[in-house]
Parts: C-alpha cells; sequence; structure tokens
C-alpha cells in the first residue's frame, strides 16, 4: 500500500498527487483535483482511495481546514486553485464515504492493521470542512 500513517497524505501515492498538482497550472490543478475524487463505480482499490482522501484534504484545506504537513499540501492550499464550490465539496463527501465505507481495500487496511478508528476519524475530520 505504500502507506505510513493514517493522515491523507501520508502515502505514497498522496505524495504522487501533491507532485503532480505542483507541476500543472494554476487553472489546471482544480480539474485535477476533481479527477482523483470522481470515483469508479463498485469495489475501491487503495490507489484510488488514496489519492481522493488527498484530494478532499486539500479541497477541506481550500476551505478552512488547517493543513501544516507536508509543506507541498499547505504550499498548495496557500497559492490557490483548488476547487471550494459546493457541488465539488459534495463530491468530497461522497468520495470520503467510498473510502471509509465496506467496500473500500482502504478500509480493510487499515482494519486489518488495527488503526481503522483513527483513520475513520481522519475522514470525519476532513468531512467537517467540506
Amino acid at each position: 500500500m505504500g502507506a505510513w500513517d493514517t493522515g491523507p497524505f501520508d502515502n505514497d501515492t498522496a505524495m504522487d498527487l501533491l507532485g503532480e498538482l505542483a507541476e500543472l497550472d494554476l487553472e489546471q490543478r482544480g480539474g485535477r483535483v476533481l479527477e482523483a475524487l470522481d470515483l469508479p463505480d463498485g469495489h475501491l482499490g487503495d490507489p484510488a482511495a488514496q489519492e481522493a482522501m488527498a484530494a478532499a484534504a486539500l479541497v477541506a484545506g481550500a476551505c478552512g481546514m488547517e493543513i501544516r504537513e507536508p509543506g507541498e499540501a499547505a504550499q498548495l492550499v496557500a497559492v490557490g486553485g483548488l476547487p471550494t464550490g459546493v457541488d465539488e465539496r459534495e463530491l468530497a463527501k461522497y468520495a470520503l464515504l467510498r473510502i471509509s465505507g465496506t467496500d473500500s481495500d482502504w478500509r480493510d487496511h487499515w482494519a486489518e492493521d488495527g488503526s481503522l478508528d483513527e483513520a475513520l476519524t481522519t475522514c470525519e475530520d476532513i468531512g467537517d470542512y467540506l
């Protein structure tokens, strides 16, 4: 999985997304974040869930959630270009529901690791800002 903790940016896939977003023009960032939030139907695999979690956290950051670490995420939020509209926030909320749902490898991973409660709290904390 490449995850080292339950935070939204605490995995390789999230860090890859942050790097990709940093390389995009400001006008392109919002579209890429929305792409990450647009999850496929059916069983949700880890890479898609991890990327969507990071994207939801970036939207939440643009809506007022404090992001200090990693610096790459904090910088993206500070610079702007991230979606904050009602529809975009609803998409992020729905992504969090799918990520934390019973048909998700993300949930299965944290349950097996014994950290599901902590991981679900991360989802709830992000959702509070959407």
